[in-house]
């Protein structure tokens, strides 16, 4: 109840009285097609081989779909290299 949690014997759980009102804004079915919608996300995006500005789109891009899909958890892969792309991804990351 409001965030706390409680401990009751099941003979003192009985059904509640109140009743929830049906409103006219309320629909009054649902569809579930049984699909995941993270499945098709991917949980991280390869920047890897990319120039700094292809990847600076793409992780972009990926980070748009992230927040559509509700993803708030997600890996970007940038590798070694010159160390180039992995101060961009970090700036960027700075700025948002």
């Amino acid at each position: 109840m409001n965030g706390r949690s409680m401990r009751v014997r099941p003979e003192q759980i009985r059904p509640s009285m109140h009743v929830i009102p049906k409103t006219k804004n309320r629909p009054e079915f649902s569809i579930h097609t049984g699909r995941n919608i993270f499945a098709s996300m991917p949980m991280e995006v390869n920047l890897i081989g990319l120039r700094v500005d292809e990847a600076m789109e793409k992780m972009d891009d990926y980070m748009d779909s992230c927040a559509l899909h509700g993803l708030k958890t997600f890996r970007i892969i940038h590798g070694d290299g010159t160390g180039r792309l992995r101060k961009a991804v970090h700036n960027r990351l700075a700025s948002n």
